[in-house]
């Protein structure tokens, strides 16, 4: 047997479980228990954190240093290769606005902002979470709830990647918009842009949401953000399609005055949308029982007047 394998056995010995027990609870066949137990096949990732929270054991204990560290470890290096290549783009694209007058300043600052303090800044900080073990600076991370630490290391290397993948994408976009001189191409990639950042932060969490917490009553108390989270993403979606919309039916140019105004009307609105996601969130975290908070109700009232106010901003 491995050293796995009889961590794994005295783990479930200890809770008092039988083979046929521990697999009913971990909705497995009794004979995959027994292979793991034998050494003969190891359980997948869900079924590992599963393990650890059946039998109150972390999974770094279960696991071999090297099984459970190395994974992260290459999210987080394709993370910062993945960042690398952003800031090269926007880079470029500030160089090219300099010396040309091919590309404008709107489109250079947009793939700064995406590049560099949007991904650069949010993998440097995860990969010092993920190696300090320390996430009090994640929104939501309650440091009185009882997390699966090796479960939070995977969600954050994996959410890392994940961003910096959609950020590259829509640089890239963005770059090549400025560059070939789309009409509204730029400000529509930079609006999907938004929903997709926001929509992958909400995936990933909704996938590793279970895996997080050890105690049932916390998940249940983070499926209660999830209502508040899906009126976010209607309302993203319903501004990226307002925006379209009008630049569509005004001939808006990209970094004509018109675009710009746009921006600068979206830009709170999405802001007050987020704070208010965020405010309601942390007010389910620490026990709130109304069905919506005041803080919630007020920013996303902001958020709307602010979009129901843009058709009339681009003609100012």
């Amino acid at each position: 047997m491995s050293e796995f394998s009889e961590k794994i056995t005295a783990a479930r010995k200890k809770r008092g479980l039988s083979q046929e027990t521990a697999a009913e609870l971990l909705c497995v066949s009794r004979q995959a228990i027994a292979k793991w137990e034998n050494g003969k096949s190891y359980p997948s990732t869900e079924n590992l954190l599963a393990v650890s929270r059946l039998y109150g054991i972390s999974v770094d204990e279960l696991c071999p240093p090297s099984i459970s560290k190395q994974k992260s470890k290459n999210k987080i290096r394709s993370a910062g290769l993945l960042s690398v290549i952003s800031a090269a783009i926007a880079f470029s694209t500030v160089a090219a606005a300099m010396l040309t007058d091919k590309v404008g300043f709107e489109t250079a600052l947009l793939c700064f902002i995406i590049a560099i303090p949007m991904q650069l800044f949010v993998h440097l900080f995860f990969r010092s979470c993920i190696e300090n073990e320390d996430f009090s600076g994640i929104a939501g991370f309650d440091d009185k709830i009882e997390y699966d630490i090796s479960a939070v290391k995977s969600y954050l290397s994996g959410l890392d990647f994940f961003l910096g993948f959609v950020c590259v994408s829509y640089t890239g976009m963005i770059a090549l918009s400025g560059l070939f001189g789309k009409a509204y191409a730029m400000i529509t990639f930079f609006a999907a842009f938004i929903l997709s950042y926001i929509t992958s932060i909400l995936f990933w969490s909704a996938k590793f949401s279970r895996k997080l917490y050890i105690h049932e009553e916390d998940y249940l108390r983070a499926k209660r953000c999830s209502v508040s989270s899906y009126i976010f993403v209607a309302f993203i979606l319903a501004s990226v399609a307002e925006i379209i919309v009008v630049f569509n039916l005004r001939g808006i140019e990209n970094n004509s005055r018109q675009a710009i105004a746009a921006v600068c009307v979206a830009i709170p609105a999405w802001a007050a949308a987020i704070g208010g996601l965020l405010s309601e969130q942390h007010r389910i975290s620490k026990g709130g029982s109304e069905i919506f908070g005041k803080a919630f109700i007020f920013c996303f009232a902001a958020a709307v007047l602010l979009f129901a106010a843009l058709p009339f901003a681009v003609l100012l």
